[in-house]
């Protein structure tokens, strides 16, 4: 949640405390707060467009080791709202297509990923669905500026200094 504007944090917060109220109400817990804490949220005025971008955003996280698609995240959008309309009102919230968000996410847990295990980059590329290692670390490259595994070393000797 570093990296994320105000607004972005917000509207985390808001997906968080309806979460929360809905597990509440599906394991029958005293969730009377969480239900007051939800309905004061909503009471706040936010924009239109940030429900479908937090349901897209929290769809992505969940579903970031599996295959995900742009088709994916708005066959999962059109349950709740006009996938055309979510594509749009996603790219007006996070100044980033889909796909970006998709791709941006997905190097971003291979980087916590290569900080954070001794996996392999090959194991890292295959838990992350990429076509094969050869394009995670095109990918990679593009995004990060190096090499998966010059990203490791430089943050292994980082770390460790």
């Amino acid at each position: 949640m570093r990296h994320l504007s105000i607004t972005q944090i917000i509207s985390q917060i808001h997906s968080f405390v309806d979460d929360l109220a809905h597990e509440g109400i599906q394991n029958h817990v005293e969730i009377y707060p969480f239900l007051e804490l939800q309905q004061k949220y909503h009471n706040l005025s936010f924009s239109s467009r940030l429900e479908p971008t937090l349901d897209i955003i929290y769809y992505v996280n969940t579903n970031i080791y599996h295959k995900v698609t742009v088709k994916d995240v708005l066959i999962h959008a059109n349950q709740y709202c006009n996938p055309a309309r979510a594509q749009r009102d996603f790219k007006a919230e996070m100044n980033m297509s889909i796909s970006e968000f998709i791709s941006a996410k997905k190097i971003s847990t291979a980087q916590k990923l290569l900080r954070e295990t001794d996996d392999s980059v090959q194991k890292i590329a295959e838990k992350l669905k990429f076509y094969d290692l050869n394009d995670f670390s095109k990918q990679f490259k593009r995004k990060v500026g190096i090499s998966p595994l010059m990203y490791r070393k430089n943050n292994y000797q980082e770390e460790n200094k």
